[in-house]
């Protein structure tokens, strides 16, 4: 897995891009080649550090905005972080 200091975000496999979810306390992954929960192609405009990710995406109970290096997340989230807006987090160190 591909990971650079300043970057957000790592490259699984081509195409394949993980987070770190401050709300669930884990990593989500997605493709950005794939369609999202309501059938709508994901974009990604490219930056690793403050990336912008659409439309929304959504990981059993926890659906959420990236845009610029921000997470918005949308009031159907079951986690402590539900109708929040926060920084895209770092990877936590192993």
């Amino acid at each position: 897995m591909n990971v650079m200091p300043d970057h957000r975000l790592r490259i699984v496999k081509p195409g394949v891009l993980s987070m770190w979810c401050p709300g669930c306390m884990k990593a989500h992954h997605f493709d950005v080649h794939a369609l999202n929960h309501d059938g709508k192609a994901i974009g990604w405009d490219g930056d690793h550090a403050r990336p912008t990710v659409e439309p929304t995406l959504s990981f059993d109970g926890c659906e959420f905005l990236l845009r610029a290096g921000t997470l918005y997340f949308l009031s159907n989230c079951t986690h402590s972080l539900v109708g929040q807006t926060v920084p895209l987090p770092h990877f936590p160190l192993p």
